[in-house]
């Protein structure tokens, strides 16, 4: 059962901005090798994830954003990710997981900021 705080949490509207992100960025389970998943958007705080196989609701997760090419001389970003919640899709083949980052070392932190840095470029590239 949740508790008020993390209840309340969920229903507030967002202070930080997510950024979807328009390239394929996998998300490997450290722990086991495993593909969770794919990155739909991201912030310094947390990720959303599409997922063929439901993660674990409230269960603490290693992973690894593993990048399309490298960003600050990085191949992956390692983070802990806290899964808060899992929607089915409509399609029922894919389920969402909406993940609270809670652990990430500076680089970490640097690659996110980078990652979401290089996307908002491409955004403005392919602008007319």
């Amino acid at each position: 059962m949740r508790s008020k705080a993390a209840s309340k949490i969920l229903v507030e509207p967002r202070s930080i901005e997510r950024h979807e992100l328009g390239m394929p960025i996998l998300i490997i389970d450290t722990l086991s090798g495993e593909n969770i998943g794919s990155l739909v958007n991201i912030t310094v705080n947390g990720i959303l994830a599409i997922c063929s196989q439901p993660m674990d609701v409230n269960r603490v997760y290693e992973v690894e954003l593993q990048l399309p090419s490298k960003i600050d001389g990085q191949d992956s970003i390692a983070v802990t990710i806290d899964c808060l919640w899992v929607n089915q899709g409509q399609s029922q083949e894919l389920n969402w997981a909406g993940c609270a980052i809670i652990d990430a070392g500076p680089l970490a932190t640097k690659g996110i900021e980078s990652l979401i840095k290089a996307y908002l470029s491409l955004i403005h590239i392919s602008e007319p």
